[in-house]
């Protein structure tokens, strides 16, 4: 099987349209994730924004396997962009099955890292947790004129 890296690549300097039909094929294909998510490995900036919208999109129709959110939670550049979001969404959709994937790579991971790579990692853990926790007070809040 060939890699989309590539033809990712290329499309960051394509205009914004180019791009969405590229990722609406993209998704109307069996393409697999982990194949999508490598093409962010080699992005330093965070400015490619129709590739991080098309990116969530194209995750949200992706059931997260423990190999995806390894290499998803692997984003640290893109927290804010990618990672945290697809996380939270995740967790809401999928529930105790995510959060368990994260403990077990958190587990797995803490003893192997340096300082500054564990407190990142604590940050991101950190910014999920609140960011749940407000997700859920925000969608289970009654609305106006519901009980």
């Amino acid at each position: 099987v060939r890699s989309i890296s590539p033809l990712l690549r290329t499309t960051l300097e394509w205009e914004t349209f180019e791009q969405y039909c590229v990722w609406q094929l993209l998704s109307a294909e069996s393409v697999p994730s982990e194949s999508v998510i490598d093409v962010l490995k080699d992005i330093k900036d965070c400015y490619h924004y129709e590739l991080f919208s098309s990116m969530l999109i194209f995750l949200k129709s992706v059931k997260p396997t423990e190999k995806v959110v390894k290499k998803i939670i692997l984003l640290q550049n893109f927290e804010d962009q990618l990672v945290i979001p697809i996380t939270v969404w995740w967790i809401d959709k999928y529930g105790e099955g995510v959060i368990r994937i994260i403990e077990g790579f958190i587990g797995a991971a803490v003893s192997s890292m340096d300082d500054k790579r564990l407190n990142i990692l604590v940050q991101f853990v950190e910014t999920i947790c609140k960011s749940v926790d407000t997700n859920h007070i925000i969608y289970n809040q009654p609305t106006c004129g519901g009980r």
